[in-house]
């Protein structure tokens, strides 16, 4: 059973999120913030990171940028970007170059199931 990290900071969103990847049979993780987020990463290793950018005490970017340089584990974990951030900006485009997200993923453009689907798809294809 593969482990999912979720971050998101929409009480709605997330519960939403956690009981879609139960049921499709991950060992689900969940955090309402960037600096939780990071702690319960850094402490559980999960296989595969959803992760929002628009959260309180730490955005997205903030994790990934932490997380990429706290060796080996953060460096080369899987991560997803679950998001309303469209990504249009010179400065966004920098930052998925820079942290290499598995897919970044529009919120308002995606189903729950397609979303499985790329997280399925990030754990079986990208290194």
């Amino acid at each position: 059973m593969s482990k999912i990290l979720i971050a998101e900071d929409d009480s709605t969103m997330n519960k939403i999120l956690v009981g879609k990847f139960n049921d499709s049979g991950y060992e689900v993780l969940s955090a309402m913030n960037g600096k939780e987020a990071l702690d319960l990463i850094l402490k559980n290793k999960p296989d595969i990171i959803l992760l929002d950018i628009f959260m309180p005490e730490m955005n997205g970017w903030e994790v990934m940028e932490n997380l990429r340089k706290s060796g080996d584990y953060g460096h080369n974990v899987k991560v997803v970007v679950f998001t309303n951030d469209d990504a249009d900006t010179d400065d966004e485009l920098q930052k998925i170059s820079k942290f290499k997200p598995s897919f970044f993923i529009m919120k308002v453009n995606s189903s729950l199931d397609t979303l499985v689907e790329k997280i399925d798809e990030a754990l079986k294809n990208f290194s």
